[in-house]
This record gives structure tokens, sequence and C-alpha cells, in this order.
């Protein structure tokens, strides 16, 4: 069994598919059918060495009026065949005649792969032999209109790339018509027209050749993670800024993308999962293979499936128990059966097979897996999870005599879906030859994979779809019943990442949260940070400007504490049975009004950093225990001569006047002990004001002095603050951590705001 460090929970959760497969025979000892009965050679082509990458790439095409229904399995794509020279020429061919559609010039010198996002957006990757990833994004227009990508947007951050000039032979277009004469930089009115725009570039260096490379799409960003041969896991996001780098020690031999978010990479012998949105959380690892994993593959129908090649030659058919995207503490996987594409008489246990393989390629259909493993090309029929056919298995290099086989396919499809095999030759040139599936699939399926909407609804639809017909429409299961009162209440319980993705799911959702903008975000301003927005907060750009502001000031906050609070780290952690350490004066209370908090910082800036003890022997103890020399002011709070503060009655209806700080403090949980003695000695009696006038008109009055604050001071704001929510968030993290987590967040809430401001 495949089991993780920790103790988890293996009991899998059921799954409900919407697709129902038809009845298959029992699986057989040994392969009935050959390779012709499940692939038909479609053609052949054979490449010139300069050659560098080829890449299968399938975008799907709009469809006018497209709605939740049930349809085929099989869905409209356009199919290229990618070609890179060294020159930098970026051709697509028809991968069943390898005829020449389109030529773009890339600028880019010695592309060594491609890659294609596995996603709604179509985007592809070009990694140069510098190590450098480049993200495009590709539009694709028939007789003038937009078929596959996006509507062409204004930003500064695109770079569109020049096309070439001219080919000597005008491309013919499959299935759409005839071009025109050359290629031009503009959509013709008739013929097709490709169009591809620069995103963003990574850097480059020594140590990112030969990286492994993944595009990972989270709602409408992308993500590109390079994985380096030194061990090194980096997370690229728009505009080429590294946002994540973990060392992980050991070299990853493949990536593969999960849904969520998530991605599956190879450590040696064990599988480590990431969500790339939460980074920072720790990396999960499977261990239990007896052999290196050297290569990976999700299951395209049944996302909890992996399929792991390893080094024996084999291949290990992996079910994740609980899904990667969550916050789970910890996940179960296990191995559900091992697939031997070559025979191996001395097979013992998971992975131990006495020959040894250099490469394992991998590729997946629905209910199909495709194997590569040295000279042999073997195909499965997945029955069940732990139940396997395999329907041929062929030397592929006796056919062909080549030294590197690359396998690829095109996931969308099932009864045309074509499998290409591209082998390089000794001298440098490239044999591709394209297979295309005939095993057929007709029953229907649900199609959600062109919106971003919870499972669970469209599974409530399929349920009750069995009482209605299929052209009924499904879009009233979101809103229809819900008054607006449950809408608002609904919505008050998404954060702000989970309300912005629930405009993208239904116009009706959308109408009700841009209706109620100004209520939804001024509450969400008040549940996230405690405090009360102001009246420009009333949508998603205020929201994100006074988070930003929130951000900000924690931030100071941290870095000006960041030095003594580690040193009073190091101290708890070598004295964990009595430190006596009780916690920062800032840190164990606050005011509801962020101004007067800031106010009374400013007034007592010297107690905010004062430490609260147990007793006067926790002070001798850390003095003599720590080698920090920077000011550290201690209170004991084992003190027995509190000084006694009056506070004074005041009229209640004094203008201006808000209450003596003390009235208007509250206490953390866990800290109100520290009220009537820390507090009181710290706060005094001040006094709160809203204005200067309003303090020289009440002392003039009463002829008494009292310290007092005012809200319109306009002194700079002291580095200091007392809690707040986000603060308490971060409790469990060290300060570097802390810091590290703050500026990641002001980092995201910038690029979130010029993402809203300026466009995509």
């Amino acid at each position: 069994m495949l089991k993780y460090t920790q103790p988890a929970n293996l009991k899998a959760p059921p799954t409900a598919g919407l697709k129902t497969w038809q009845p298959l025979e029992p699986p057989l000892a040994e392969p009935r059918h050959g390779l012709d009965t499940v692939l038909v050679d479609k053609a052949s082509h054979l490449f010139a060495p300069d050659v560098t990458a080829l890449e299968l790439l399938s975008w799907r095409v709009h469809t006018a009026g497209r709605r939740r229904k049930l349809v085929d399995t099989d869905v409209e794509t356009v199919d290229y065949l990618a070609v890179a020279r060294t020159s930098g020429l970026l051709e697509l061919r028809n991968p069943r005649t390898f005829e020449l559609l389109w030529q773009l010039h890339t600028r880019i010198t010695c592309i060594t792969s491609i890659h294609q996002l596995a996603g709604t957006r179509s985007a592809l990757a070009l990694v140069s032999s510098h190590g450098d990833v480049t993200v495009f994004t590709v539009r694709v227009f028939e007789n003038g209109r937009l078929r596959i990508g996006e509507p062409q947007r204004d930003r500064t951050s695109d770079r569109p790339v020049c096309l070439v000039e001219a080919v000597d032979a005008p491309p013919k277009v499959f299935k759409w018509g005839e071009p025109q004469p050359k290629l031009t930089s503009s959509p013709p009115p008739v013929g097709l027209h490709v169009d591809i725009s620069r995103l963003f570039q990574t850097p480059w260096g020594p140590a990112f050749v030969g990286s492994k490379v993944l595009l990972v799409q989270v709602s409408y960003d992308i993500y590109v993670v390079v994985a380096t041969t030194q061990g090194d896991l980096l997370i690229y996001t728009h505009g080429g800024i590294c946002v994540h780098h973990v060392a992980l020690h050991r070299p990853l031999a493949a990536l593969v993308a999960l849904l969520g978010g998530s991605i599956a990479f190879t450590l040696g012998t064990d599988v480590g999962i990431l969500n790339v949105p939460q980074w920072d959380h720790p990396i999960q690892l499977c261990t239990g293979s007896t052999n290196a994993l050297i290569s990976l593959e999700r299951d395209v129908h049944r996302p909890s499936i992996l399929y792991a090649g390893t080094s024996a030659g084999t291949v290990l058919v992996l079910r994740l128990h609980r899904s990667f995207s969550q916050r789970q503490p910890r996940a179960a996987c296990s191995i559900q059966q091992q697939l031997v594409p070559q025979d191996q008489p001395n097979l013992t246990d998971w992975g131990e097979v006495t020959s040894r393989a250099t490469q394992v390629q991998l590729a997946s259909l629905k209910r199909l897996v495709f194997v590569v493993a040295n000279r042999t090309f073997a195909g499965y029929q997945l029955v069940d999870t732990n139940v396997a056919r395999r329907l041929f298995a062929t030397d592929w290099n006796d056919r062909h005599n080549t030294t590197h086989t690359k396998l690829l396919v095109t996931r969308d499809k099932t009864h045309d879906a074509l499998v290409v095999l591209s082998s390089r030759f000794a001298n440098g040139s490239t044999l591709v030859v394209v297979h295309e599936n005939l095993m057929v699939q007709d029953a229907p399926h649900y199609d959600v994979s062109w919106v971003r909407a919870p499972l669970m609804v469209l599974a409530f639809a399929s349920s009750n779809d069995a009482h209605r017909t299929a052209t009924t429409k499904t879009a009233f299961f979101m809103t229809q019943g819900l008054s607006e009162e449950l809408v608002l209440t609904i919505a008050g319980f998404l954060d702000a990442a989970s309300l912005c993705r629930l405009q993208q799911t239904s116009r009706q959702w959308r109408h009700h949260i841009v209706v109620h903008a100004s209520t939804l975000w001024q509450g969400l301003t008040f549940k996230e940070l405690g405090i009360n927005p102001p009246m420009l907060a009333n949508d998603v750009l205020g929201y994100l400007g006074t988070y930003q502001t929130a951000v900000e000031r924690e931030l100071r906050h941290m870095n000006e504490v960041k030095a003594p609070y580690a040193a009073l780290e190091q101290f708890c952690l070598a004295e964990p049975a009595d430190h006596g350490i009780i916690g920062m004066f800032c840190d164990v209370c606050y005011f509801d009004d962020v101004c007067i908090g800031q106010a009374i910082a400013r007034q007592r800036f010297g107690a905010m950093a004062m430490v609260v003890v147990q007793q006067p022997r926790h002070v001798q103890r850390f003095r003599r225990a720590s080698h920090y020399v920077g000011p550290i002011n201690f209170v004991p709070l084992e003190n027995p001569h509190w000084p006694s503060i009056d506070l004074p009655k005041v009229d209640p209806k004094t203008p201006g006047f808000r209450g003596y700080a003390y009235n208007l403090v509250h206490m953390i949980p866990g800290y109100d002990h520290l009220k009537p003695t820390v507090v009181r000695a710290i706060l005094k009696n001040i006094m709160v004001f809203d204005s200067a006038e309003h303090a020289a008109a009440y002392f003039t009055m009463s002829q008494t002095l009292a310290p007092f604050v005012t809200l319109d001071n306009a002194q700079p704001v002291y580095e200091l603050g007392f809690a707040s929510p986000l603060r308490g968030s971060l409790s469990a993290l060290s300060m570097d951590q802390k810091v590290h987590t703050l500026t990641r967040w002001r980092d995201n809430t910038r690029h979130a705001m010029a993402y809203i401001q300026y466009g995509r």
C-alpha cells in the first residue's frame, strides 16, 4: 500500500460519476487484441534534424448557445501538431496529413519543449535551451470570427509576435475554407488566421536548463511551475514574478496537473502533491514504491487516478482518496494495481522487476492508457479501478529502430482521438507516426468542463433530469426560489475569492451580487478586518484598497518588532515548561476604531512593545539566556503595588468626547485578567476626543487636566499597532513566516487591483 509519512484516513469517500459506460468483458490473463484492433495508422512524416520540439495541441471551438445539457461524448475541437525549429519558427500542421496550416516566428532560438495549458484558456508555453519559459495566448479566427481563444484586449504587458511575411507554398486550412494568398497580421475576412500574443517570460540561467515545466490555470490566472534538476520547485505568475520557491534537494523527474490547481511531482520513490494557490501549505508526500518514479500522468476521466511510471519499466495505478485542492491536513492514497507493458516473469512485489527502464512515457484517454517503456509500446483498457486489460504490446524499436520515443495524445475526444509517437533517430531526424483511436464510446454525459460551477450543483441537476427532458433549461437550479434576504445570507458566508468566483458561475448570481455590492463588500471588510469600512469600500476595489492598507500596517508592525520577537521565540523554545512569557502589550488588546488605536499608539509608544511576564525571575532568566542586545521593556504580572487610577465621570453629552481609552479597549480572549492590572496602568486615564477643538473646549470648561488624544492628529502613523484579525490569523506561525505571508498577501492584493483596473 502507498502510505503517507503521517497517519491518514484510508477510507475513500464514494464517488458519483456523471457518465454511464457500456459493460465491458472481464479481463484476460493474456492480451487477445493487437495494435491494429485498437489504433489505425493515419499518417507518418520524417522531419529534418532542425526540428527541436513537437507537441500535439487540441483546443475547443467556441459554440454559440452552449449550455448545460446532455451532449455527445466528443466535443468539437481543432487539433494542431506544433513543430518548433532551431531558427525560432513555430509551425502549426494538420496532425492527420502533416499539411502546413500556419507559421509563426517566436523570436526564441532553440526551443526545447512546447507545453499546452490544461484549462479553459488557450495558452501555450515555449521553453528555450537557456531554461526560460515564455507564455503565449492563442487566438484562431475563421472567416473573421473568433473560434478559439479570448477576445483581444489592449494590455501593456502583452507583446504581439511578428508573423512570417510569407511561405513558399500557401498553407491550406483543414476543414475551414481556403486561406489568403499569404499570411497577414490582421484577421482576414475569409479563411484561417492564427494570432499569438506574449503574456510573460520567466528568468533564465544555468540552473534552469533541463527543467520540467508545467502550466496550471487557477480561475483565470496562469501559473508556470518549474522543477529543476537540482531539486528546486518554483512557481511563477503574471509578469514572470516568482511567488514561491522551495528547495526539495532531490531532482524532480515528472510533473502533472491535478484538479483544483494542485500539482503532483515525483521525488525519487515518492509522489509529492502541492496546491499552487496555497503554496504556503505543507507538501504532502506519498511513499511506498520500491523503484524510482520517472513519469506521471493523470487519468482524464477519473481525477483521483494517477499513473506513475517506474524505473523498472512498470506503471503503478495510484488512487487519491481525498481532494488535494482543499485544505486537508493529510490525505491517503494507495496503489490499486501494477501494469507491466513488457513480459516480466520475475515479478515479486510492487515495482520489483529485474530489468531497468531508461524512459517510461504515459498518455491517458477515457478508459485507456498508453505506455512506452523502453522498446515496448502497450495499451491498456481500464475496466475498473483495480482491473485493467492489456489490449496490445508491441516492440516499437524493432519496427522503427529509433533511440528515443515521445508519446502524445488528444484528450478531449474518444473514438477519433489521436495517438502520436515521435521517434528521434541517431542522425537527428524525427519520425512522427499518427494513429487514430478505434474504441467507440457513445453514452451521453453532462458537459461540465465549460463552466466554473460547484460540481454538487450539476450533480443535483443530473438527479432531477431523470424526470425531465434533456432540452429543459437547468439554470433555474442556481437561484429560483431564493429570496433577496436568503441570497444575502448565503453570499455573506463567502470570502472575497469565493464571492468573485460565484459571479462567474451564473448570471443570476452575478446580478444579485452587483445589486448588493455595497452591502456585501462592506460586510466582508468588517468581518475579515474587524474595522468599520469607509463609504468608498462599496465594491471590490474599495475592499481591496482597505485590505491592502491593513496588510501594509501589519507588515510595518511585524518588521518593527521582528528582532525582539525572534529573541522571545527562541527563549520560549529553549524553556518550554517555564519561560513565563505572556505576550506583548500591543498583541493582547485592540480598539474597534482603528483611528483610536493609532492615536493611543502614538500617545503610549514607549509601552507598545512592552513584554508581560509572570514573575521578575523570568526577566532575569531571559537576560542570562538570550544574546539579544537591543532594548526590551518587561512588566511582571506579579506586582503587589499596581497603581490605583480613578476615571472621573464625564457627561456623555460632552461634544466630541468618545470616552476613556480604558473603557474603549477590548481584550483578546484569554488575556482578560490583564485589563485591571497591566492595561489600566499603561492606558491610565487617557481621554479620547474627535478633535483638538473639542478637547480644548472641555478642559476650559472643566478646569481640569488629563492626558488625551484626538482623532484629527496629523502626525504620521506609529509603526506599532494593536491586535487585529489579520494578526490573529497568523498566530500559529513564526515571525519569519508571518513576514513572508504578509508580504505575499500584499503583493497578491496589488496584483488583484491592477488585474481589475487594467484588464487581464
